[in-house]
């Protein structure tokens, strides 16, 4: 068998999500370096002032400050042709307002996060000129060394309620992609299944009304048939560690496999390559308050449950707008838990 563009194209695919899911486990062996580096004559004093630059001074994390350059680099376009990845416009965006966009659901890693809104891999600043997206993710990442600079020039900010005021605030056009559900919610990931945790979530609603960004609703079709999962029941040992995990790392492991990155089954490291479509639902207008707006009084805590209201039902209404679109039987509803 020759190789074909087809099949060149198709490795490049596979090597560019292959390199982004290597970043996890590359987190151990930049530390390994780093510590080696620390014992080497001509680069302890180096590595010293970098890791006293990352634990102490730089700011960048919280303030979404560093340039975003690598957010058009070749390897996003491999990237989203892997599944493929394709943006469904439902709504403008206007340049001169910032944004919460809400992602669902988290899946077992969020790819469509990266790949269609963190980058332009999909084309996102095409469809919404003049916004800068910033993906939210855990502060452990920006203490990585070496790693946490390709998240920083991805534009990606820590999820302290503090990050996510600054950037909102750093500039118009600023958006934040929040993965609402997080981590609890990639246990919910199976093929098929249309769950998403949002019932509860209302910390993100204030932060919008805080910095008066509009609210964004994105529903992910396809996000939970990248990869094949095992669910265990909450009263397994397996789902409890899982649990552990996650209040102990702020993140946790799904049991899952993949598509292999040699053959087809062998590793099963990377997703399958199924058609990732991510709509994103019309903006809910946030209104503002005074700086002084207690939100833990009567008026406070109804405003929050309007807006979150107000965003179940945009969400709602998108996957129902959509469902059919994607081959999803009428009979199926999205599950808020």
């Amino acid at each position: 068998m020759g190789i074909t563009k087809k099949r060149i194209d198709e490795g490049l695919e596979s090597l560019a999500v292959g390199s982004v899911l290597s970043l996890l486990p590359l987190a151990v062996v930049a530390y390994i370096i780093a510590f080696i580096l620390l014992y080497i004559p001509f680069t302890c004093v180096p590595m010293l002032l970098y890791f006293i630059w990352i634990f102490f001074i730089d700011k960048s994390p919280k303030t979404g400050t560093a340039t975003p350059f690598l957010k058009n680099i070749i390897l996003w376009k491999y990237y989203a042709n892997h599944f493929p990845i394709k943006l469904i416009k439902t709504g403008e965006l206007d340049p001169k307002k910032s944004y919460i966009i809400g992602y669902h659901p988290h899946g077992v890693i969020s790819m469509g996060a990266y790949g269609g809104l963190a980058s332009n891999g999909a084309g996102f600043s095409k469809l919404f000129p003049g916004i800068t997206t910033h993906l939210v993710t855990l502060p452990v990442n920006f203490f990585i060394p070496f790693i946490r600079e390709f998240h920083l020039r991805m534009g990606l900010c820590d999820s302290s309620p503090e990050s996510l005021h600054n950037v909102l605030k750093s500039s118009p056009g600023s958006a934040l992609v929040l993965v609402v559900g997080g981590a609890q919610e990639s246990l919910l990931a199976e093929p098929g299944k249309h769950a998403v945790i949002l019932s509860t979530r209302k910390g993100f609603i204030r932060q919008a009304v805080k910095a008066n960004a509009d609210l964004v609703p994105c529903y992910a079709f396809g996000e939970n048939n990248l990869f094949k999962t095992i669910a265990f029941s909450e009263k397994s040992i397996v789902y409890k560690i899982q649990v552990i995990l996650k209040k102990a790392l702020s993140f946790t492991f799904p049991i899952c496999t993949g598509r292999g990155i040699i053959i087809d089954s062998l590793p099963p490291y990377l997703p399958f390559r199924e058609p990732l479509n991510i709509v994103i639902g019309k903006p809910i207008s946030v209104p503002t308050v005074p700086s002084t707006f207690d939100f833990k009084s009567e008026e406070g805590k109804k405003l929050i449950d309007d807006l979150h209201s107000k965003y179940v039902q945009e969400l709602n209404e998108t996957f129902e707008r959509h469902k059919k679109s994607f081959g999803i039987s009428p009979n199926v509803k999205l599950q808020i838990l």
